[in-house]
């Protein structure tokens, strides 16, 4: 389900860009983190649109490697996978259109 973040609530907002296999090159990914019951969140999106995603600063460093960008560039191949599959079901859930209108000019099929 989309999920939204005012990243103006945010601290250390910032963007990279990466290189993401079938996805517009390249892809700036927005930035910022928040504290949430005492643990930092990174939390990041794809420039351009406003669904947010979040990670944990302490699985950034224990999943990850502390590789955030990997984190990312892996997030979105595997995210690339569904998005095709909800379109080849018809996006049959309402929140899926949403993803699908945010998505469709970056993600290359």
């Amino acid at each position: 389900m989309p999920f939204h973040k005012d990243f103006g609530a945010l601290t250390g907002v910032g963007t990279f860009e990466i290189e993401v296999p079938k996805w517009t090159s390249p892809l700036c990914i927005e930035y910022g983190y928040e504290y949430l019951n005492r643990v930092l969140y990174m939390f990041w999106r794809v420039q351009g649109t406003r669904h947010t995603f979040k990670i944990s600063m302490l699985d950034v460093y224990h999943l990850a490697d502390n590789d955030y960008e990997g984190h990312i560039k892996e997030f979105l191949e595997g995210f690339r996978n569904e998005y095709i599959g909800w379109i080849h079901q018809g996006l049959p859930a309402e929140w899926m259109h949403e993803y699908y209108e945010e998505y469709k000019h970056f993600i290359e099929f």
